[in-house]
């Protein structure tokens, strides 16, 4: 009788404390649907949106059906979404917000006022592994005028966004609000794959309004994202360490990468950027500088490594591919296989110290111009590969350049103009083939890059995958 007493409590416990995936189930929303939660699993009885975002729970995915979904935020804290979960998932069993049909449920956001230029309108505040999937994500201001800058703001961790395309807007407001596509704060081992993020534009490119923008947050994965047409395409504001910049395709912005740091409590340090393909940038490809410009707190935006990308300029447009301010921030760069071509200057760094870590097996195209120690007494310019590597600008007085070219790349160019990312696939008799280290091709792999037609689903990693750095 004992034993048996012990196997009914045993059992009883165990059901009590089965995880929440034994509870999940599929729910259908709709832009007009009325029905309770329970009776939502019927795609033919959707619910709202906002019973979605309430009632939600680990292992649940929510299908948005096909429409317009207009929501507005109007909640006095900005960082709180119109639409964000009252729930978490768990590890191995988010909640998933997904479109039914790709990009066939628009989350509209709506200008708070007639002035507004930007929307809050999707996010998670405080509520760990959620996915957001598939959407169109819009918004026009209040008079229904004007395309606004649309934002899908992350203050949790193990989020993942994916698949989704961000419509931005153009306004003349400056950046005091650090506008966003994907604005991250505090949201670590995030996830933002296979999106599509374009014209989101200030007028005067103030450098505080972006496509992803980031605070506080580290093992990041940014990856297969096509990014253009915007001031800023990823900007790592602060203390954003340890995370992945990969396959991404970033054409047409004003600046493609920008790593600055604005406050006094954190730097950005250890994070690669590889296999990305950076085209037509209106102003620099990469930026790397600090904002507060003090010797007290001068290790910030270091350890950054770029490896296999391809940097593709046009000299009439372009002031250069890589700036880094070496002075307080940007210490012991790694450049390896990458292709950087076509800029007026191909890298610019200031600051009188030798700070390049490694710098080898690079294409600098038909005409180099390295400028280093920018402002200082020992400021210097290379523009051959034999000045290069006969100079002692690695850290320890070593030499840089070591299997490096300077010829055109052999670009297959189908376009003519280098409008298509197909367009930077290296031709058959590319010098840059097999050239890099260990025999790898220089530049980046346009087979990997981009948005592709469709995307696993994916759980938030516990650390950055695909990271292969030497």
């Amino acid at each position: 009788m004992q034993k048996q007493l012990y196997k009914l409590i045993f059992l009883c416990v165990t059901f009590f404390m089965l995880p929440n995936f034994s509870k999940a189930a599929t729910y259908y929303v709709s832009p007009t649907g009325e029905a309770s939660w329970p009776v939502c699993t019927n795609i033919n009885v959707p619910c709202s949106a906002q019973a979605g975002m309430s009632n939600a729970v680990a292992g649940d995915v929510v299908y948005f059906l096909d429409g317009i979904y207009s929501v507005i935020q109007n909640d006095p804290d900005y960082k709180i979404p119109a639409l964000h979960p009252t729930n978490s998932g768990t590890a191995g069993n988010p909640i998933i917000f997904k479109s039914l049909n790709q990009h066939g449920a628009n989350i509209h956001g709506i200008g708070a006022t007639a002035e507004a230029y930007v929307s809050t309108v999707l996010g998670s505040y405080h509520k760990n592994y959620i996915t957001w999937d598939g959407f169109l994500i819009t918004a026009r201001n209040q008079a229904d005028t004007v395309d606004i800058m649309v934002t899908l703001r992350v203050e949790a961790d193990y989020c993942v966004i994916k698949n989704c395309e961000f419509v931005g807007g153009t306004h003349s407001q400056g950046g005091a609000n650090n506008n966003a596509a994907i604005s991250m704060n505090n949201a670590s081992y995030l996830t933002i794959e296979n999106n599509e993020i374009h014209e989101y534009k200030e007028t005067s490119n103030n450098y505080n309004n972006n496509c992803i923008n980031g605070y506080d947050s580290h093992h990041i994965v940014i990856k297969n994202n096509e990014i253009y047409e915007c001031t800023n395409g990823i900007h790592f504001k602060d203390n954003i360490d340890d995370s992945l910049i990969q396959d991404n395709y970033l054409h047409d912005n004003y600046v493609a990468f920008l790593n600055t740091n604005d406050n006094l409590d954190g730097a950005c340090e250890r994070n690669t950027l590889i296999n990305n393909v950076i085209a037509g940038s209106k102003y620099m490809a990469m930026s790397v500088w600090d904002n507060i410009n003090s010797a007290e707190y001068d290790e910030r935006a270091d350890d950054l490594i770029f490896s296999n990308n391809t940097f593709y300029g046009n000299p009439n447009t372009n002031d250069q591919a890589i700036g880094m301010d070496t002075t307080f921030a940007g210490h012991r760069p790694k450049f390896y296989n990458n292709i950087i071509t076509g800029f007026n200057k191909s890298l610019g760094m200031s600051g009188a110290d030798k700070e390049i870590a490694e710098a080898d097996h690079n294409q600098w195209g038909t005409s180099m111009l390295i400028n280093l120690h920018i402002y200082e007494s020992n400021e210097t310019t290379y523009n051959s590969i034999a000045s290069w590597q006969g100079s002692d600008e690695l850290e320890g007085n070593l030499s840089p350049g070591v299997g490096d070219l300077m010829s055109d790349p052999g670009f297959v160019n189908v376009s003519g103009n280098f409008s298509l990312l197909t367009d930077f696939a290296l031709a058959s008799n590319s010098f840059c083939r097999a050239a890099g280290r260990e025999g790898l091709d220089m530049g980046a792999d346009i087979s990997s890059v981009g948005v592709f037609s469709s995307s696993t689903d994916l759980i938030a990693p516990s650390s950055p995958n695909g990271l292969s750095v030497m």
